[in-house]
């Protein structure tokens, strides 16, 4: 299945941040991306109340009933990656 749009939704905020993109932008990327590139996620807004290091993409779209893109719909391969304050490139 090709995908031409997904719509990005940030659970914990309201509507105003919502938005469709193409999966092919360099701003999206799979569920389970930042954590192979071992960069640090927030989980969502109100989730685990702060225990970021112990945030699972997985168990939190199967608590939520949720679904990710598929990560066949990604033909991007490279991905955003901030540079983190105090980091080197």
């Amino acid at each position: 299945r090709r995908y031409q749009r997904v719509f990005i939704h940030f659970d914990g905020w309201d509507g105003d941040w919502d938005f469709w993109t193409s999966p092919d932008s360099a701003l999206v990327a799979p569920v389970g991306t930042t954590e192979s590139l071992e960069l640090p996620l927030d989980p969502p807004r109100g989730y685990l109340k702060g225990d970021k290091e112990n945030f699972e993409w997985s168990a939190y779209l199967e608590e939520t009933s949720s679904e990710a893109v598929p990560v066949s719909a990604f033909t991007q391969k490279e991905f955003f990656a901030p540079t983190l304050q105090g980091t080197e490139s």
